[in-house]
């Protein structure tokens, strides 16, 4: 059992796209969603090696918050391209919004 668990687990990790580049992911994120203002993490707190930071984690599009941390939640089409590029988001304070690669 434990064999085959770990045979459908390496078949899974095999599977799975690289993550995105930063500087790639920024790109793609300043064409299709450019409202989040995404910006490197350095940029923000020195000593990020890796990380996007949203400059406009606080603005709306559409009425809807691009970051509400009252409800914890990302704007949907930010967080599916974060999602399918293989990164997360992560909130660094109530008003700012930051993203990092998954694995």
């Amino acid at each position: 059992m434990w064999e085959q668990h770990l045979k459908t687990k390496r078949r899974k990790n095999l599977s799975r796209k690289a993550s995105m580049s930063e500087s790639k992911l920024i790109a793609k994120i300043e064409r299709e969603f450019p409202e989040s203002k995404p910006t490197p993490a350095s940029h923000f707190v020195e000593g990020y090696e890796e990380g996007i930071w949203f400059r406009g984690s606080e603005d709306s599009v559409d009425h809807v918050p691009i970051f509400d941390h009252w409800e914890m939640a990302v704007h949907p089409k930010l967080s599916e391209i974060l999602m399918n590029a293989g990164w997360y988001s992560e909130p660094y304070d109530a008003g700012t919004l930051m993203a990092f690669k998954e694995w």
